[in-house]
């Protein structure tokens, strides 16, 4: 099934696929409500969805047909874009979706995709492959068993402290988690400052990452800032006119919130 909010799109995509003797299309659609509602109805080995459907509608086509109990076979999700974004493979990865493909690919990556996701082999265009590959070099690349050697001159409690700015907590939230009084915790950081070389707590912040203390990549809605293993605290509302900085608003991007 093919859900895509061009008409031309879909047409052509149809007939790409329909080239082959083993690939049937049940139908297409051009919102999210339609393509669920063919999910249900056809049951298909594969749901080809675009990336740009109004309001990151493939999202909510991938939630509602990858939910436990959703459909009565096993279907699976493929997404298509016409560019690829870190923002949408790594929702798309997060959202469990099998497949990523790019609107521009040859034909031949078109039918290779689907038969290989329709096959539970996962596929993802090689512009995708090597993007993912390419954040490998954000990793620490120090034995995480050892402590970095910029960090060797601080104390093991330091250690604790530069993790806790480096998850974003103030130091009162740092003292209560160690135990101590405030008023260490700042003499903890001034101490950290100095033998860091660093001139604030978002230098500080940025080492943890980048040496491996923290992750780069948290999961979401897993810790509250305080309380470990809680929901995370709702972000304060923006005042009306203002976008939030560094997201787009096109496409399914006016929504990557929600992944």
């Amino acid at each position: 099934m093919i859900a895509d909010h061009q008409e031309f799109a879909r047409v052509g995509i149809r007939s790409l696929l329909e080239r082959g003797p083993d690939v049937e299309v049940v139908g297409t659609a051009g919102n999210s409500a339609e393509a669920l509602q063919l999910v249900e109805r056809e049951g298909p080995d594969v749901v080809l969805v675009d990336a740009s459907l109004p309001l990151a509608g493939w999202l909510d086509v991938t939630r509602g047909v990858l939910r436990p109990g959703g459909t009565t076979r096993r279907t699976r999700m493929m997404l298509m874009a016409q560019e690829l974004t870190d923002d949408t493979l790594l929702c798309a990865v997060r959202a469990g979706v099998h497949g990523y493909v790019l609107k521009n690919s040859p034909d031949w990556v078109f039918s290779t995709a689907v038969r290989s996701v329709a096959d539970g082999e996962p596929f993802l265009a090689g512009p995708a492959i090597r993007r993912l590959f390419s954040r490998f070099t954000l990793l620490p690349n120090h034995d995480p068993a050892t402590v970095p050697g910029e960090l060797a001159d601080l104390s093991s409690r330091e250690l604790e402290v530069v993790r806790g700015i480096g998850n974003g907590l103030s130091n009162r939230e740092i003292a209560r988690r160690l135990g101590v009084a405030e008023n260490t915790i700042k003499s903890y950081a001034s101490s950290i400052l100095t033998k860091l070389n660093v001139r604030n707590r978002v230098e500080v912040a940025l080492t943890a990452c980048r040496l491996g203390l923290v992750p780069l990549y948290p999961a979401l809605l897993s810790t509250q800032r305080g309380a470990p293993g809680s929901a995370v605290a709702p972000r304060p509302s923006l005042p009306q006119g203002h976008a939030p900085r560094n997201q787009s608003m096109s496409g399914a991007g006016r929504r990557q919130a929600g992944c």
